[in-house]
């Protein structure tokens, strides 16, 4: 006969209650039950567990022993199930998240803190890639969950897209255009530009704009990152437009951002592997980053 677990179960029972009738009354079934239970366990270990030469059941040596370890089993199952319950209400775990650059200095450096004054037993690691990098290694399974700018076409990512946002315009405290409520694209005439680098599709879109428009801004100086053109905006050096992810929260004395026009869709949003099922701290991290992006989308 093999070993069940509802026969060690009736086992630890007596022993931590002492007696068949209180055994019963612990597990929820009848003494003759309890009794039943642990003539199979004896039999199926081998040996004697109880001294049955009195009216009390008084453990062997042998049954002692096995206690032990069975109470060391039990203890461990204990753990196991705090454990489950912890990472249930989401006071233990880990969530791991890949971005491009323009949304992780601000945009999700505020989701997170937020995050984690909610949730403060939860760890996260941000990790910031390129857009197509960024892509492999939600593929790949290392990360659970980005934030990308959109379309993603590949089968094996899932998305979840933001709200629709438009691209705004930023510019040093005290130049000119801080005086109107909506920079046009014509407003860029012989400023000098700051752009992305060169490969950029939000580049691309903004320059397919001012030809036609037929503006001709003095492009000098181009930065990889929208941190980078943030700070060269800051100090003067010129204009630019980006997305409102990679200026979220640097609106400040000595930066200005406002609309621009004519509008330039900016797509970002959500991707997951879509091999694994989201975890339930990543469905709650997005539902947070959702909100702050479509409360920016409607200010934008």
């Amino acid at each position: 006969m093999d070993l069940n677990l509802r026969q060690i179960e009736a086992f630890r029972a007596v022993m931590v209650t002492g007696a068949v009738t209180e055994a019963a009354e612990m597990m929820f079934i009848t003494q003759p039950a309890v009794s039943r239970l642990i003539a199979d366990f004896e039999y199926a270990v081998g040996f004697k567990l109880f001294d049955r030469s009195r009216r009390k059941l008084v453990p062997t040596n042998e049954g002692l022993a096995l206690y032990a370890e069975v109470d060391r089993t039990f203890a461990g199952l204990g753990h196991i199930k705090s454990t489950a319950d912890a990472i249930r209400n989401m006071q233990i775990g880990h969530l791991s998240i890949v971005a491009m650059p323009i949304a992780s200095t601000g945009f999700l450096s505020e989701v997170i803190a937020n995050f984690s004054k909610e949730y403060n037993d939860i760890s996260v690691s941000l990790w910031t890639w390129p857009r197509d990098q960024a892509l492999k290694w939600i593929v790949s399974q290392q990360y659970d969950l980005g934030v990308i700018t959109l379309p993603v076409s590949d089968p094996t990512i899932k998305v979840d897209a933001f709200p629709v946002m438009d691209a705004v315009c930023l510019l040093p405290k005290g130049h000119r255009l801080c005086q109107k409520s909506v920079v046009h694209a014509e407003d860029f005439e012989g400023e000098n530009f700051i752009s992305l680098t060169a490969g950029s599709r939000f580049r691309y879109s903004v320059e397919q704009i001012f030809a036609d428009h037929k503006v001709n801004p003095i492009s000098r100086i181009e930065a990889r990152s929208a941190e980078a053109i943030c700070s060269l905006v800051e100090r003067g050096v010129g204009i630019s437009v980006l997305g409102p992810l990679a200026v979220y929260g640097r609106s400040g004395d000595s930066l200005v951002i406002k609309p621009f026009r004519p509008s330039i869709p900016f797509k970002a949003g959500l991707v997951y592997p879509s091999q694994r099922p989201i975890s339930s701290i990543a469905r709650k991290f997005a539902a947070h980053v959702t909100a702050v992006a479509e409360a920016l989308a409607d200010n934008t």
